[in-house]
């Protein structure tokens, strides 16, 4: 029952990015997840401007333990589903920087990197380069501004 819910809700993300001529995105935290972060920079680094944008996101957050096991498979596949019903770019998974967080405090970073333009910028790199991409990418220019 709940996951019927689950279903109409997501199609109806998916309806309206549509409608608006973009595309849908589940955003789930996860410790082994690509950490994401924007050096400061409100725009996305590799863009492609011929891809229709991220224009809906759902965060799917659990507590401190993380979503229950029994629970989580069946929310993922409802969110990757790329025929009609789940997000469009299904689901990525990635991590704040600091380590693992309250799920409060998560959704609150989620928050500040939306309210100051990062977040779907974050989104669409980690779209256009791929997870792995994206992560080594990350790792690189963690390094080098270290060093700076």
């Amino acid at each position: 029952r709940h996951m019927q819910w689950v279903r109409e809700y997501v199609r109806g993300i998916r309806k309206a990015a549509d409608g608006r001529g973009g595309v849908s995105i589940g955003l789930m935290l996860d410790v082994d997840g690509s950490e994401m972060g924007s050096f400061g920079i409100p725009g996305a680094m590799f863009g492609d401007s011929t891809r229709k944008p991220i224009l809906e996101v759902v965060i799917l957050l659990g507590g401190p333990m993380g979503i229950e096991e029994s629970v989580l498979p069946h929310i993922l596949e409802v969110f990757n589903d790329r025929g009609d019903g789940g997000f469009h770019e299904g689901t990525a998974k990635v991590r704040l920087p600091g380590g693992k967080h309250h799920s409060y405090v998560a959704l609150g970073e989620l928050f500040s990197f939306h309210d100051r333009g990062f977040l779907v910028p974050v989104l669409e790199d980690h779209r256009t380069l791929g997870a792995d991409r994206y992560g080594q990418w990350y790792r690189s220019i963690s390094r080098t501004m270290a060093e700076l």
